[in-house]
């Protein structure tokens, strides 16, 4: 039985689900086993990396990609280059929704692969935009990030309740 979150009132309902020794020998079945126990509709994915590849491999639950780097484009030695790009083009492959944190990261994927992306841009360094319509009907919160409640980052769920609540 895997224990819940008790970081906060707003996230008691969530369900967390511990992986066992996720460095071990093993990790990548406890991995999927943890996903087939949630019963995941989707798997997200914070870029293309090596045990998130590994875990999904063989699997077929559908991608949400979220890339906020391209560690393919990054100069490395040949070895771990190819190794990049593989995993890169693996998860491109496997998508079933491209979330990126750069209008140059939603180009390139276009332009290069003819891959269609959502931009989410979270990087606090960005210069403000104007805002354009609202895609969604109602209001929204879109949190992109770590849960660590040794952080407090559970705060994010109060003060979207206490922001529901102002209206």
């Amino acid at each position: 039985q895997s224990p819940r979150c008790t970081c906060s009132s707003s996230c008691a309902k969530a369900r967390v689900i511990y992986v066992p020794e996720p460095t071990a020998r093993g990790q990548f079945g406890r991995r999927r086993a943890a996903l087939r126990e949630a019963r995941a509709d989707f798997v997200h994915v914070l870029n293309p990396y090596l045990k998130a590849v590994a875990t999904l491999l063989g699997t077929r639950w559908p991608l949400v990609v979220d890339w906020d780097e391209w560690p393919a484009r990054r100069a490395r030695p040949t070895l771990r280059g190819a190794v990049d790009w593989w995993l890169s083009r693996w998860m491109r492959k496997r998508a079933a929704v491209v979330l990126v944190a750069s209008r140059y990261l939603q180009e390139q994927l276009r332009a290069r692969f003819g891959i269609e992306s959502i931009y989410v841009p979270y990087a606090a360094y960005l210069a403000p935009q104007v805002d354009g319509p609202s895609p969604f009907a109602t209001p929204t919160v879109v949190y992109m990030g770590n849960l660590f409640a040794t952080y407090d980052h559970d705060l994010i769920f109060d003060a979207a309740r206490l922001l529901k609540a102002r209206g």
